[in-house]
Parts: C-alpha cells; sequence; structure tokens
C-alpha cells in the first residue's frame, strides 16, 4: 500500500540467462529527497511477499535488497538470488564466500557447477558445519558442506584457486565448546558472518536491462539453509564498487590467513582496530556510504559504538530486529534513547530478561518466534547536524559473543530508500 508522499514503481520483468527464461517481479524505490513518509504507521509500504527483491542505488551504485517474508513455507527469494548470482559468474573468475551453514541441495550444486565451467571458488566455512549430524547416509542434506569440501579440495600450495576450509581447531566438530572460527581463537568461537563476492556477475538495474558488472558483494543475515528459508532474513548485492569488493576480497584473505596460525586458545581475542594504518576489521565504498565492520574485538562494541553516534529527541527513530538480545549495554543504550525522545521498536525471538528490562522501560517489543534478521533501522541525527537515514545488518547478533568471540560482519548502508524497504520487512515481523 503506497502512502502520500511515497515515489514508487513496480514493474515485472523477465529475462533470458543462458538456456532458461528467468521471470522475477522487481520494486524501484526512487524516494529521493522525500521525508514525509508517515515513519510510525505500522502498515506501511509495499507488499514484498510477491516481489523478488528491492532495487536502488547508492550514489549510482546499482543495490539490491531481498527478503525473506516466510508464512508457514519456504521463503526462497534470497537463496534464488544468490544461487543465480553464482551461475551467471563466467569462467576463469573468481568467488570468494563466508559460509556459516548450509544443507540446501541447490546452493551446492550451483557451486559445484560453476567449478566445473571453470570458475574458481573459495570457500571459508564454520568448522562446526562439518560433520552436522554424523551417523547419516552420505547422499543426505546434512553432508553438503563435507560435499563441498571433497569436491572443492583444500588449500595446499598445489590449490590455491579453488578450495574450501573447515575453520577452526576441532575434527570433533560436534564439540561445541571447541573453536570453529577462522580468526578468532576464542574457546567456542565461530566464523558467524554471511557473505559472498564475485569478481564478475550479471546486474539487473531494475528496469529490465542486464550487463555484466565486475565487483560484486552479497550479505546479510541468512544462512545457506531451509531454516533461514522459514525465517524473515535480509541481504544486499551491491555491484561495481571496487573500494567495497576489495576490503571484502582483503578480509577473505585474512580468514584464510589467519585460520592457518596455530589454535591455541585466546580468551580474549581481538581483530577490529580502526586506530591504526591501514584499519584492521574496517572497509567502505568508495562513496563512503557502506561500511564495513568485523569482529571480534577485544575492548570495545561495535553495535554500541553506533548507537552512540545517535542524537536522541523528538524525530528520532530506531527499530531493532533481531534473532538474539542478550546484551546488557546495548539494551540500556535503547533505553537511553527512548527516554530522551526516540521512537524505539523491537522485534525479536524471545522473552530474555533484557528484553523484559525493555517492556518495563515503555519500549514497545513484540516476539516472533521466526525471527532471524540482525538489523537495525535509524533516523537521526548521526553525528550530524541533519536527519540521515541508515540501515545496519550483517550476521551481528546483539550478544557478547558477536563482538569479543566470533568472527562477524556489522555492515552500515545510508540510504533513505533502503531504509523504507528494510522498514517495511521489519513490520512484517514485527505485525506477523
Amino acid at each position: 500500500m503506497l502512502k502520500k508522499g511515497e515515489h514508487m514503481t513496480k514493474t515485472t520483468t523477465s529475462w533470458l540467462r543462458g538456456s532458461h527464461a528467468l521471470a522475477a517481479a522487481v520494486i524501484t524505490i526512487n524516494l529521493g529527497a522525500c521525508a514525509s513518509f508517515p515513519d510510525d504507521e505500522e502498515d506501511v509500504g509495499i507488499d514484498q511477499s510477491a516481489v523478488e527483491g528491492v532495487h536502488t542505488e547508492i550514489d549510482g551504485v546499482h543495490t539490491w535488497a531481498h527478503f525473506t517474508n516466510p508464512s508457514g513455507n519456504e521463503d526462497l527469494k534470497i537463496i534464488n538470488h544468490l544461487i543465480q548470482l553464482i551461475k551467471d559468474t563466467p569462467s576463469n573468475e573468481t568467488i570468494q564466500a563466508a559460509v556459516h551453514s548450509l544443507n540446501i541441495r541447490e546452493v551446492y550444486k550451483a557451486l559445484e557447477e560453476a567449478k566445473q565451467k571453470g570458475v574458481n571458488i573459495q570457500v571459508v566455512h564454520n568448522g562446526a558445519d562439518q560433520l552436522h549430524k554424523p551417523g547419516k547416509p552420505w547422499e543426505t542434506e546434512d553432508k553438503f558442506p563435507d560435499k563441498l569440501h571433497l569436491r572443492l579440495g583444500e588449500r595446499d600450495g598445489q590449490n590455491d584457486e579453488t578450495f574450501h576450509i573447515f575453520c577452526g581447531e576441532n575434527k570433533n566438530k560436534q564439540n561445541r565448546a571447541a573453536n570453529h572460527g577462522c580468526i578468532t581463537k576464542a574457546k567456542s568461537g565461530m566464523m558467524h558472518a554471511k557473505f559472498f563476492v564475485f569478481s564478475k556477475t550479471i546486474v539487473e538495474d531494475g528496469a529490465g536491462a542486464l550487463d555484466v558488472r565486475d565487483n560484486v558483494v552479497w550479505f546479510g543475515s541468512s544462512n545457506l539453509t531451509h531454516h533461514s528459508a522459514k525465517t524473515f532474513n535480509n541481504a544486499i548485492t551491491i555491484y561495481g564498487d571496487a573500494d567495497l569488493y576489495l576490503g571484502f576480497v582483503g578480509y577473505f584473505g585474512d580468514l584464510v590467513d589467519l585460520n592457518k596460525s596455530k589454535h591455541k586458545h585466546v580468551e580474549h581475542p581481538d581483530y577490529y582496530n580502526d586506530e591504526i594504518t591501514p584499519k584492521k576489521g574496517f572497509w567502505k565504498s568508495g562513496s563512503g556510504k557502506v561500511r564495513v565492520y568485523a569482529s571480534p574485538e577485544r575492548d570495545g562494541n561495535l553495535v554500541l559504538r553506533q548507537l552512540k553516534k545517535i542524537k536522541a529527541e523528538l524525530g528520532c527513530k530506531v527499530h531493532v530486529a533481531q534473532a538474539m538480545i542478550t546484551d546488557v549495554d546495548l539494551v540500556n543504550r535503547l533505553i537511553k534513547l527512548s527516554q530522551d525522545g526516540c521512537t524505539v521498536k523491537v522485534a525479536t525471538t524471545k522473552r530474555t530478561k533484557v528484553v523484559k528490562k525493555l517492556k518495563r522501560n515503555n519500549i514497545s517489543v513484540k516476539i516472533n518466534k521466526d525471527i532471524h534478521d540482525k538489523s537495525i533501522l535509524v533516523y537521526a541525527r548521526f553525528n550530524s547536524p541533519e536527519f540521515r537515514y541508515f540501515v545496519f545488518t550483517g550476521s551481528h547478533n546483539w550478544v557478547p559473543s558477536a563482538d569479543n568471540k566470533n568472527d562477524e560482519i556489522l555492515v552500515r548502508l545510508e540510504s533513505e530508500s533502503l531504509y523504507y524497504a528494510y522498514r517495511d520487512h521489519f513490520y512484517r515481523s514485527y505485525n506477523d
């Protein structure tokens, strides 16, 4: 449902890729400088259950947002888009991926077929996903991580263009107290980041036109699993931003190289540091409108650092959709923002002790067990005299381990149109 002040066009397009036709409904958003959208209304935006993706541009760079809005069945919009990116990668190009968990056959097959046609595929994989359910037949879906490892092979000096790495120390991957991370060496730490980077693939511009683009990145909250297809998730794809792409490539290289170092437990692992040159665990797009922060960080809180940039006042709005909330420092910051004038709304999966504290302080909280998002929407003065629109996404749950134990990414995007697309998605889970 469109509201006064919104400028949005909906087009249905179809195109031919290779030997198969692929039809998709597309939403193109162009909000310009309009800021009169009634942000407190809960029945807002468009019905995303009927569309494949939301297209916009961030300083001229093609950007797509995809969402899963499940209604009891699997919603495969995010997965299908990623599979298409893999299939559209030409031979002799490179795909690099950080995978937390995988059990969807079609993703495995797309990667296997890409390798067969000559695409270089490099994967780092959360170690706990290896032999996830022992005792089942080899061909069951639970074995796709192991099958992928066999198909791509180890990185051994002879095989550096295509490889698969299970991160961490422990050969018995059912030992959850072990380390399963790449950079992190913390006990029970894991590789929780979720991203793909493509040296070249196909971009669709929102009006049906296709073009091959270099430097493509995909990231978000979704794992490559049936569970993620049945829960609320989001993903972003950005085409043609060399600075952003190279930042992800550099981070991927650290995930690979630092995984090789000795896996002796480190109680307080440290990776993120934006005070050195070159910065570590931080990179951004060419325009600076997209910024990425990678944990673990020994002394600090990546999310709290961002929330502290918000000036609390009337008109400020903060919407949080989070799979897990146990971090008391983040909850206290939301309470302070609310007390000082911001409208704060939260959608999460469980009434944890700190979530109950939010409700006691008159913050609107909705419980929905199907939320897997890790997103924050901000409309506020954000270290600036003017109000600005931000979306935060990535793999970062609101739990202490996301900051100081796990390999995670938190991505900040400044975009009014993405803000509204994400806000519509927020209310799908908030009102469900």
